[in-house]
């Protein structure tokens, strides 16, 4: 019998939530998606999973902490919530259909299971697992739900969810269809068997002892009865006949008493043979018995009275004669009919007991059968109740197997009917209860893992966006420093040049200082010989005095060609000193060039110190050259004086020629100096060229080195372009965690417009999706810059914002188009290149 439906209590009327507005469409949601959540004793919402979500349209975050009626329908009745919260409160699962309300107003149906978690004894909480239901059952709670909220749902009720009739005729049902309800039909079908069947047998057995008692009384006593009469009276006709055939004996005492006793047992017997016939009338006798019976006893009477009676009256007399012939005529033909009546009167008894014998073994036979068939139809009745009894267990065990096999292969969404046998409720719901706990645990953990693999993805994106990021910070600064290199590599290559084209010209003046030197060493020696040959003739001046006029003016002549000679030096140590400035100038310029260079220019640098320092020494031996060089312009002045007096004063010539003597001495030491500084200067100059050489040797060395760096820079910068979109890449597909493409590339070979800077370019369309494109652009797109894609394929431009998001080796880049400044045309452009049509797209 089902328990009383729960009536709303006023709480309910207090706690239900009017949800509104309502619509009237459904929300669909897969069958293999169920809806699970987990709720605190109050009935706010605890967990929920991604399913559940995205059927009601609630974020996690606005059902978490809200009661559960948030979800509620106002076409729900109350007496469903009400069945619900009486069961799960005592620790009951209940199962039923509810119709939930969307955040949208939408509606979706769902065949809920709650399930109350009970610890120490106590429900904790309630967890909820929803399914998809089929057409069917929606349709019929739909209807019962209508009647329930109108008041018209006569004889319908909920229990634990479950639609059910109610009323005696489906009390009377429920308990047929229990195990108890069946086995009390049976104890009672076996007891009525059983009391139907003793009571045949008693019925019987009365019957048989009546059969048996009437024949007794009837048959068998009257039958006794009759037998003794006729012994008695054969008793008695052979007393007599021995008194007939003793009456003739002599009268003696003995005699006498004998007869007297004989006589006497005679009518002993014939009293108690009327005793006996006195009240003999067959009970159940026919006609035909009670009438031989009274033609019986009145024969008998006729024998004991006219023939018996009589014949021991003449034997008590002693009248042997008259004895003898009343036996032969009067006592033995009353005898002979009395006891021919007898004998037919018995075998009449005897025939009668035969057919009351027979009459009684058909009704035995006959009450046997009915015994037999009543057994056997109380058997069969029995049987059929057994195998009743025994379906009203197989069906719910075989629905149990078949719900904890399914349990086993992990199918926890196939639907446990209630049986029909209240005995296994409480069962299926403890059934219900473990699925429900394993479906909750299974799906928790789903629930979780997704939580923790959006976590871990969030967090990986984040990671992978920070590396990108940063990677590509960090090849901006290297592709900015490389640059950087380049354009210091591109000025010192230029700077090389110069220093090179530089040192060829200090290499050529070099080359005709020492010339130059070489010709002032010649001079020197030539002055050296000259003078040689002055100090020649002035040993000779005293034997060719007379010829020392035009030794005199050959000697001013001389002299002249010395002066002007010495006024080449001059001159030549002029250029020396401009060269050594120029030199030092160069080095100079070549030093702070280095020091700009780095560490590329250390080599340079001190290849440009030695020139400095060569410079220095050059310029020092100039200033020592042009002392000499004075003091020779000086010495030619004295002695174009001296020669000029010469002529004046020949006479002095002796006087002064130890001072000129010791003059063309100085001069000629002074002429060696200038030949030994010339020498020197010639060597500086040697040097200096073969350093020059050197540097323009560094230099074209340091041309190709920068030349090396500009297309070293080049190729980095080439390689970190192609690292970055790797880097970027692989971040973004290495994994799916990583991988933010929304949407597969479709490729594409297409003309496009670039919009940058709002100048237009033409561009070629590589690949693209409804969220980006990749674009091989006209010009250096810069990360994270801007610009527009305008396509043209139905007719009509389409134009769409775009950010730059990475680049590739082959120089296309990839953007992201900007999803709020999309449009329809723009969208249905791409969706002619995806091959969709644009009709679809508008």
């Amino acid at each position: 019998m089902a328990p009383p439906l729960p009536s709303p209590q006023p709480q309910w009327r207090s706690i239900m939530r009017i949800n509104e507005p309502v619509t009237n469409r459904e929300v669909d949601f897969p069958a293999d998606q169920p809806l699970v959540s987990r709720t605190d004793t109050g009935g706010r919402i605890v967990f929920v999973n991604k399913a559940f979500t995205d059927v009601s349209g609630f974020t996690a975050e606005e059902l978490v902490g809200a009661p559960h009626n948030i979800v509620r329908h106002p076409h729900m009745p109350q007496a469903a919530f009400a069945d619900l919260w009486a069961t799960i409160k005592q620790g009951h699962p209940w199962e039923g259909l509810v119709k939930n309300r969307a955040k949208s107003g939408d509606f979706y149906w769902v065949s809920a299971n709650v399930t109350p978690v009970v610890e120490n004894g106590k429900v904790s909480e309630y967890i909820s697992i929803r399914a998809k239901p089929t057409r069917q059952q929606v349709a019929a709670a739909e209807t019962a739900y209508a009647a329930m909220r109108a008041g018209t749902a006569t004889g319908l009720g909920l229990r634990h969810g479950e639609l059910v009739r109610t009323g005696p005729l489906q009390t009377l049902k429920t308990a047929w269809m229990s195990v108890t309800g069946r086995l009390a039909v049976i104890l009672a079908v076996a007891i009525l068997a059983l009391g139907l069947v003793g009571w045949l047998g008693l019925q019987g057995m009365g019957r048989s002892q009546e059969a048996l008692r009437q024949i007794h009384n009837g048959s068998v006593r009257d039958a006794a009865r009759l037998t003794e009469v006729r012994d008695r009276m054969r008793s008695a006709m052979q007393q007599v006949t021995l008194l007939a055939a003793e009456a003739g004996a002599t009268a003696q005492p003995d005699h006498q008493r004998s007869v007297a006793d004989t006589v006497q047992a005679i009518r002993d017997n014939a009293d108690r043979d009327d005793a006996l016939l006195r009240g003999y009338v067959p009970d159940a006798a026919s006609p035909e018995q009670q009438d031989m019976a009274r033609r019986f006893i009145e024969q008998r009477n006729a024998f004991v009275r006219d023939g018996l009676l009589p014949a021991i009256g003449l034997a008590e007399k002693g009248d042997a004669a008259a004895l003898v012939d009343h036996l032969h005529a009067h006592l033995l033909p009353l005898f002979a009919a009395a006891d021919a009546a007898n004998a037919r009167l018995i075998a009449l008894q005897r025939d009668q007991a035969d057919a009351d014998f027979t009459q009684s073994e058909a009704a035995f036979h006959q009450r046997a059968w009915i015994e037999l068939a009543t057994m056997l139809g109380a058997c069969a009745a029995l049987a059929g109740l057994a195998f009743l009894l025994l379906r009203a267990f197989q069906r719910p065990l075989r629905q149990l197997g078949a719900s904890f096999d399914a349990i086993g292969r992990n199918d926890l969404t196939q639907p446990i009917e209630t049986p029909p046998a209240r005995e296994f409720w409480q069962i299926v719901d403890m059934v219900r209860a473990m699925r429900a706990r394993l479906a909750y645990a299974v799906h928790e953990r789903i629930e979780t893992q997704r939580r923790n693999e959006e976590e871990r993805r969030k967090a990986v994106q984040d990671m992978a966006d920070i590396v990108e990021r940063e990677a590509n910070h960090a090849m901006e600064q290297v592709a900015s420093e490389t640059d950087s290199i380049a354009q210091q590599a591109n000025g010192m290559a230029e700077l090389t040049q110069r220093v090179s084209s530089s040192a060829d010209s200090v290499t050529e003046s070099a080359g005709h200082a020492l010339a130059n030197a070489q010709a002032v060493g010649a001079a020197s020696e030539e002055l050296s010989a000259s003078i040689q040959e002055i100090a020649s003739q002035i040993g000779r001046a005293a034997q060719v005095a007379q010829r020392a006029v035009d030794s005199g003016q050959k000697a001013q002549a001389r002299i002249r060609s010395l002066s002007d000679a010495a006024m080449q030096i001059g001159d030549v140590i002029q250029l020396i000193k401009a060269i050594a400035g120029q030199t030092n100038l160069l080095a100079l310029n070549a030093t702070i060039e280095a020091a700009r260079a780095g560490e590329a220019g250390r080599g340079f640098s001190v290849v440009a110190s030695e020139v400095k320092g060569l410079a220095n020494q050059t310029a020092r031996s100039t200033e020592d050259i042009a002392r000499q060089v004075t003091a020779i312009q000086a010495a030619t002045t004295e002695a174009v004086a001296v020669v000029a007096e010469a002529g004046r004063a020949i006479d002095e010539i002796a006087e002064v020629s130890a001072s000129i003597a010791a003059a063309i001495e100085q001069q000629a030491a002074a002429t060696r100096e200038i030949a030994r500084n010339v020498t020197e200067s010639s060597a500086a100059v040697q040097e200096v060229t073969e350093r020059i050489a050197d540097v323009s040797r560094d230099a074209a060395i340091n041309l190709q080195r920068a030349d090396g760096i500009r297309a070293g820079s080049t190729s980095v910068a080439e390689r970190i372009g192609a690292l970055r979109g790797s880097i970027v890449r692989t971040i973004r597909t290495a994994t799916a965690d990583t991988d933010r493409r929304a949407q597969a590339r479709v490729p594409v070979d297409a003309g496009c417009m670039v919009k940058l800077g709002g100048v237009r370019h033409s561009a070629r369309l590589l690949d693209v999706t409804r969220a980006g494109a990749r674009i091989m652009a006209p010009a250096a797109m810069a990360m994270g810059s801007g610009g527009s894609l305008v396509l043209n394929r139905l007719g009509q431009e389409a134009e769409a914002a775009f950010v730059v998001r990475s680049s590739h080796p082959d120089g296309s880049v990839g953007v992201a188009f900007e999803s709020a400044a999309l449009s329809a045309d723009f969208i249905r452009q791409v969706e002619a290149l995806l091959g969709g049509g644009g009709e679809r797209a508008a």
